[in-house]
């Protein structure tokens, strides 16, 4: 990534050789235009709601669909993710808990968020019923790595500093 006089993004590797053109609206530094169009930009519409609080409701992009609802408190309590009307995953948030469903595998994975830390439990509905795969802990500057075998001891594979 290259920076111009004004600290304004010039060039990015994972865009290809295009010009970016800041301050076309009076605005220095807001990007206004790309001259052409990077191999990877999506050419379909991005049809965005939005809520009366001004939170995204709905993300509709040609066949994939992605709704978020949430709280009176204005805060996501769930999100559906759909590819041609065929429900994919949902996620219920609340607080410092998080629930991923996929539908297409049946794997229900639950977030913990604890501080800095996260503990993850998976099912796949069949024979594991909520094991431990990892949890990961951030320990004076020290990311671990634990799992849970099915005689429920924990062993830390890997350690990092």
């Amino acid at each position: 990534m290259t920076f111009d006089s004004r600290s304004n993004i010039a060039t990015k590797t994972d865009l290809g050789n295009f010009t970016m053109n800041y301050g076309e609206n009076g605005k220095p530094h807001a990007l206004t235009s790309i001259d052409g169009i990077p191999d990877n930009f999506p050419l379909e519409s991005l049809f965005v709601t939005y809520t009366d609080f001004k939170k995204i409701k709905t993300l509709d992009e040609e066949n994939k669909s992605y709704s978020i609802t949430y709280g009176v408190d204005e805060q996501r309590r769930k999100s559906v993710f759909s590819i041609n009307n065929t429900l994919q995953e949902t996620r219920y948030y609340i607080g410092d808990y998080e629930e991923k469903i996929c539908h297409i595998s049946g794997i229900t994975e639950q977030f913990h968020y604890l501080g800095s830390a996260v503990y993850i439990t998976r099912s796949n509905n069949i024979n594991d019923f909520g094991s431990v795969l990892k949890s990961m802990l951030c320990l004076n500057k020290a990311i671990i790595y634990i799992e849970k075998s099915q005689v429920k001891s924990f062993k830390v594979i890997k350690q990092f500093l």
